[in-house]
């Protein structure tokens, strides 16, 4: 994800973007990991035929993905 960012963020030179990396990457992760967690949340009241096997696979993703975990 680091590498991504700063690849975006080096078109931009008035930034810097490692600054701007560090800073902003932790709130990304931190929503990305909410969104999944409210994936998982929602598997059982979907059609999708999601699992048990895959919404606990969300969740434990989101934990590592979360910086707050």
């Amino acid at each position: 994800m680091r590498a991504a960012l700063m690849t975006a963020l080096a078109d931009v030179p008035e930034l810097d973007a490692e600054f701007v990396a560090d800073r902003i990457l932790p709130t990304v992760r931190e929503i990305a990991a909410a969104e999944l967690r409210a994936a998982a949340g929602g598997a059982f009241r979907t059609a999708s035929g999601m699992n048990v096997v895959e919404a606990t696979d969300l969740r434990a993703r989101a934990d590592v993905m979360d910086p707050t975990s």
